[in-house]
């Protein structure tokens, strides 16, 4: 709902911003495999050496797979634009006007993080944190939110439905 109003607040500027080209699309790909592969190395290591990790993990994808998995499916685009609108179109835009590019990056992940924080597990808030850095590292260097929509989804997609940690 945010996304939706921020596009009808601001359309001119949401449509810019989600102009694709080739790059932009090509610079989204690439920073989604590079996450997926910091993901898929890192994430086995912390479950090992912090047995809550695997717990907590175990938690989130049993949460997530509540809906079925074609709901789940069909909801991971429209909730990742929205995401990308609000997050890094509008709160992070608004940051970085008043505080510059790196805090601007830097306070939109914090808030991004906390905004799961209601789900109950610190191990998502620490997640959305890495995550939400990158994918607004992205949106500040490109000037665009392609990238971080392209890597966004690409990431969720692989770690929610294609491959996860736990069967």
């Amino acid at each position: 709902m945010l996304g939706a109003a921020a596009s009808f607040l601001d359309g001119a500027s949401v449509a810019r911003q989600l102009r694709p080209t080739g790059r932009l699309l090509l610079t989204g790909a690439v920073a989604a495999a590079a996450m997926l592969a910091a993901t898929y190395a890192l994430q086995p290591a912390l479950a090992r050496a912090a047995p809550a990790v695997a717990h907590e993990t175990a938690l989130l994808y049993a949460a997530f797979r509540g809906p079925s998995p074609v709901f789940a499916a069909l909801a991971l685009g429209p909730v990742v634009l929205g995401e990308e609108l609000v997050w890094r179109g509008v709160v992070q835009a608004a940051f970085t006007r008043r505080f510059g590019p790196v805090a601007g990056v830097g306070l939109a992940a914090v808030t991004f993080a906390l905004a799961h924080g209601p789900i109950g597990s610190f191990y998502l808030v620490m997640v959305a944190l890495a995550c939400g850095a990158a994918w607004g590292a992205l949106r500040a260097i490109t000037g665009s939110l392609v990238p971080s929509l392209v890597a966004h989804l690409l990431w969720d997609a692989v770690v929610l439905l294609v491959a996860p940690f736990v069967p």
